[in-house]
């Protein structure tokens, strides 16, 4: 078979798609490898609760979970995985012979977190070549230092632990898982309402910022108040100065003096105006500075907002795990026609779940009453789940018939009773009673009345089980004549095994998980109980933010007419912008004319050395040529002085002789020169 996709989640620790392919638990692939195989080797930890049905198999090699754990150093994966201690490979694989266990494993890989959780389960396991743990710690060919896990094995024993149960590992795991996100969310929740409390003090110096502002605004107001008061006045005399003018134009003098006035009273208002921009320049500032403090806030407030939205998913995760830890409360059964009768204080203080009754007989535990029932048959039959943990010294007596206290929560469908009394897992009925034959399992019981979570839980400890009759589990869950949907048992135990590990020997501790995982979710519900505070918290100081708001919309609109002056100031600087850039452009076109005339003037030089260079070529030439010249003038003046010196010679004895006589043979004639002449004498 090849991947499935539930092994593929597995693997790179997808969650979300683990729980979607559950339906693939048991699966395996071509080398037999589990979806948990596959977790485990990844070091997913956060997958391995889901995936606890596949605890136990092995591939085709014999290698677990457990194993894969220990070879990779995933000493948290590993924690989740001792009921399957004690397990040994049945082949080779990779250096490890046959018989290796998961100790052997990690003692051989240095891991010494491992090798010490491990040591109490599979202390003194030998491998098919007969070494232990201790001898593949001392003979490993890692490189390393191996003192820790050398001293760990030291004093390696042969008295081992029965491996736990893979149901209390998981609930630590879950425990702790929880504790830790609880102590996550608190720091959260405390830290939201630190910000919640810097936030209402920010709004409070807002406020006051405010108050401030309305003030000097109100002062404002009055002085501008009394200035239009004082235009009113003004207007009003200039009317009656006009229509004194108009009646009397005798009144100059007095006219004057009125306009004198006038001119004094313009001169002081004009000062006031004055004032008042000055005090509107300041007041727009600290508008300004209030505008930038209130989009600060409103920043925060954004921020605080994500944090709390962050903190809601984790609690909706948070309560989402929780529901799934949660155990399942017990369901009614039919009830079985003939009840024993209780008999003794402690069996009727159990019968009717009365803790402190228990407590104070607790001298009779032990006895058994009609049919050889115990006080832990009692609290165990009535659900009382609070009474069995006081009762644990019972567990595992079986009465006239053979039947446990584990049986009858089985029988009646009380899973949370089930899980405190699975120390006695896999013991048989002795008699045949009310038609369920000798050999008779909880298991059985649970399959025939359709109690599916207790089937779940019960299958690790006595699947392949069989009666007197040789039926099994499965056999009962197929042939139940009790009626309703058996699909979900019936699947359970489709591929029942035969393979069983063994039952857990303190339900005590179960409980005590329990009750823990009840504690976290009760802080859980108190966590989200503070979280609607908040909320109305966040929505007050959002109101009051608005308020805020709605407010500094008022001093905004006071603001406009500054706003129009910086947009006179702005298109000023626009225009000097746009000078600026003409020149700049300018200046670059004549930064561009000056690098083509210097690219010319380069090229021209260029130019220059280049004829330059070919003069030179040119110069050198010639002056091979001219010396080939001179050496052939040489040449030629030294034949011609021979040729010459030949012919004074000749002629000087042609002249001596001045006769008819034959000139005498004198030899043939130098290379290069000139013929004989025939010279003849004259008379």
């Amino acid at each position: 078979m090849s991947l499935t996709d539930l092994m593929g989640a597995a693997r790179y620790g997808d969650l979300k798609g683990v729980k979607r392919n559950l339906n693939q638990v048991g699966k395996k692939d071509e080398d037999g490898w589990t979806a948990l195989m596959y977790a485990a080797m990844w070091g997913r930890a956060n997958c391995i609760p889901f995936l606890e049905k596949e605890i136990g198999m092995q591939d085709n090699c014999g290698r677990t979970a457990l194993m894969r754990a220990a070879f990779k150093g995933h000493a948290h994966c590993a924690r989740l995985l001792f009921s399957e201690a004690g397990k040994q490979t049945t082949g080779k694989w990779y250096g490890f012979p046959s018989g290796a266990t998961a100790l052997i494993i990690a003692a051989h890989k240095n891991c010494p977190k491992i090798v010490q959780l491990l040591l109490p389960y599979e202390q003194g396991l030998k491998d098919s070549k007969g070494h232990t743990a201790q001898w593949h710690a001392n003979n490993s060919t890692k490189i390393g230092d191996f003192t820790r896990v050398r001293q760990l094995l030291k004093n390696e024993g042969t008295e081992r632990l029965p491996p736990p149960d893979p149901e209390l590992l998981i609930l630590q795991y879950r425990v702790s898982e929880l504790t830790t996100e609880n102590e996550s969310l608190k720091k959260d929740l405390s830290s939201s309402k630190n910000t919640l409390e810097e936030t209402k003090n920010e709004l409070s110096q807002l406020n006051q910022e405010n108050s401030s502002l309305k003030q000097q605004l109100q002062k404002a107001n009055e002085e501008a108040k009394k200035n239009h008061e004082l235009n009113e006045a003004l207007n009003k005399r200039a009317q009656e100065a006009e229509k004194s003018l108009t009646e009397a134009k005798g009144e100059n003098a007095s006219l004057k003096n009125q306009l004198t006035e006038m001119e004094s009273t313009t001169l002081k208002q004009d000062n006031k105006i004055f004032h008042l921009r000055t005090e509107n320049a300041s007041l727009q500032d600290q508008l300004s500075s209030s505008k930038k403090a209130q989009e600060e806030a409103e920043e925060r407030l954004s921020q605080m907002n994500q944090e709390m939205s962050s903190l809601k998913a984790q609690l909706s995760k948070t309560n989402e795990d929780l529901e799934v830890s949660q155990v399942y409360s017990a369901v009614s059964g039919n009830k079985l026609s003939s009840q024993p009768t209780a008999t003794g204080s402690l069996i009727l203080a159990a019968a009717q779940g009365n803790v402190e009754g228990v407590r104070a007989n607790l001298h009779e535990i032990g006895k058994q009453g009609e049919n050889g029932w115990t006080a832990l048959m009692y609290a165990a039959r009535g659900g009382y789940t609070n009474c069995i943990p006081l009762l644990k010294r019972e567990a595992g007596i079986q009465d006239n018939y053979g039947w446990t206290a584990l049986m009858w929560p089985a029988y009646y469908g009380k899973t949370d009773c089930v899980r405190l009394l699975l120390s006695e897992a896999g013991k048989q009925t002795t008699k045949e009673y009310n038609d369920f034959p000798p050999g008779t399992t909880a298991l059985m019981l649970a399959a025939y009345y359709n109690h599916s979570e207790i089937v779940r839980v019960l299958l690790p400890y006595e699947q392949g089980m069989e009666d007197s009759k040789g039926h099994t589990s499965k056999w009962y869950a197929n042939n139940s004549s009790y009626g309703g949907d058996y699909s979900q048992v019936r699947t359970l135990l489709k591929d029942e095994g035969t393979e069983r590990i063994p039952p857990p020997s303190n339900p005590a501790e179960m409980l005590r998980f329990q009750e823990r995982i009840d504690e976290l979710a009760a802080e859980n519900d108190s966590l989200q109980k503070d979280f609607p505070f908040s909320k109305n918290a966040h929505n007050e100081t959002k109101k009051e933010l608005s308020q805020l708001n709605q407010e500094n919309s008022s001093l905004k609109q006071q603001l406009q007419k500054a706003n129009k002056e910086n947009d006179i100031l702005h298109k000023q600087l626009e225009d000097r912008e746009r000078q600026d850039r003409a020149q700049i452009n300018r200046l670059t076109a004549e930064v561009e004319s000056l690098k083509k005339d210097l690219e010319k003037a380069i090229n021209e030089s260029k130019r220059h050395a280049k004829m330059c260079e070919e003069l030179r070529k040119a110069s050198d030439q010639k002056q091979v040529f001219i010396d080939q010249l001179v050496k052939e003038a040489a040449s030629l003046r030294q034949t011609m002085v021979q040729q010459n010196t030949y012919l004074t010679t000749f002629l000087i004895e042609v002249l001596k002789t001045h006769g008819t006589q034959e000139p005498r043979n004198r030899g043939p004639m130098p290379a290069g020169s000139l013929p004989e002449p025939a010279v003849k004498r004259e008379v």
